[in-house]
């Protein structure tokens, strides 16, 4: 299992403890190694820090697409984009 990457272990951690094939936090911990804090807070909902979003992230990236393609539009044009709308 130490080949297999943390995140990995922890989602077979969860899905053995889903699945009744391991009994208790600390086992499926144990047996899987990864932080018994870890497992009980994913199993618990949060997601993976790799999956959330930095929090200096302002706009989802659709909302940054559009933004773009509007500048890119008004460019074409020959029009520069107003300030207050950028």
């Amino acid at each position: 299992l130490e080949s297999i990457s943390r995140e990995a272990r922890i989602q077979l951690a969860i899905q053995a403890l889903n699945l009744d094939q391991i009994h208790g936090l600390r086992n499926a911990a144990r047996i899987y190694n990864v932080p018994k804090l870890s497992l009980k807070t994913r199993r618990d909902g949060t997601t993976s820090r790799r999956d959330t979003l930095p929090n200096k992230m302002k706009l989802t990236v659709s909302e940054e697409k559009a933004i773009k393609e509007y500048i890119l539009k008004l460019d074409s044009r020959g029009f520069a984009p107003p300030l207050n709308a950028v």
